[in-house]
């Protein structure tokens, strides 16, 4: 009989207190929820009413979680971590560069804290042992009747231990988990990496560094994918990432394109 999978120890407590341990962040930003149907959700509702910059929503599970392509997201209780911050970054930033700065601070934040390497699986996905561990979903709102960015809103939901019943059929070849066994890092502190690490990130004006980070944790460079826009895909070799974060591939017709949307899949992944 397999080993039930730990849940978070008793003092594993997600507030303004406990991540304010590890991070500085104003306690009239943090907002902690036992359940919501999708963080990103409310702080997107939050951050249509006025909400500021960093505003951060955490729930301990959700309902209805959303990630890319319209699927759903599964977040059961007692084995993951939930969060969405309100944006409001200048012109310079869209939502495919805020899920690249994201992708690296969890990969990296993750990786100080699990103690073995972490990659990134274009554009959102984190990987750990071969399994995806995190997804990342961000979400742009314009002002009506203009292209003026309002806000983004950026999901991430990360899986720090197997549930008990397992992962739903469809995800059982795919989804992983950070750690295998009870351990004594907490969802606040891996809350106050990702946050160090995203502001950091998120405020350098040094674009070459935040590329190379990206570039080098990417595992699908060289290897051929299965690429999806909408019903339908095609094969294609993965020849590398861009300045701007998309996607270079070479066709089986010789042609190559650069993807800003879209999915890639690989056998397993």
């Amino acid at each position: 009989m397999d080993k039930k999978p730990p849940f978070f120890p008793h003092a594993d407590i997600l507030s303004y207190e406990t991540i304010s341990a590890y991070y500085p962040i104003p306690k009239h930003l943090v907002h902690v929820y036992t359940c919501l149907p999708s963080t990103n959700a409310t702080a997107k509702a939050m951050a249509a009413a006025g909400a500021p910059e960093g505003t951060l929503c955490i729930a301990e599970t959700q309902t209805a979680g959303r990630g890319r392509m319209g699927r759903d997201f599964f977040s059961p209780g007692k084995t993951g971590l939930y969060m969405s911050l309100v944006l409001h970054p200048d012109a310079q930033k869209d939502a495919l560069s805020i899920t690249v700065t994201a992708a690296v601070a969890v990969a990296e934040a993750a990786e100080a804290l699990c103690g073995f390497p972490v990659q990134i699986k274009w554009v959102n996905d984190i990987y750990a042992k071969g399994k995806k561990v995190c997804g990342i979903l961000a979400e742009a709102s314009f002002s009506t009747g203009s292209k003026n960015l309002d806000f983004i809103v950026l999901g991430i939901g990360i899986n720090l231990y197997k549930p008990t019943e397992g992962f739903p059929v469809p995800l059982q070849e795919i989804a992983g988990a950070l750690f295998t066994e009870n351990t004594a890092v907490t969802r606040a502190q891996l809350v106050g990496e990702i946050l160090a690490r995203f502001y950091r990130l998120y405020e350098s004006p040094d674009k070459a560094s935040l590329l190379e980070a990206y570039q080098s944790r990417s595992f699908l460079i060289g290897k051929t994918v299965t690429v999806w826009r909408g019903n339908t895909s095609f094969p294609a070799t993965v020849l590398g990432i861009n300045d701007d974060y998309t996607l270079s591939v070479l066709d089986t017709e010789g042609n190559r394109l650069s993807l800003s949307s879209g999915e890639v899949s690989l056998h397993n992944a």
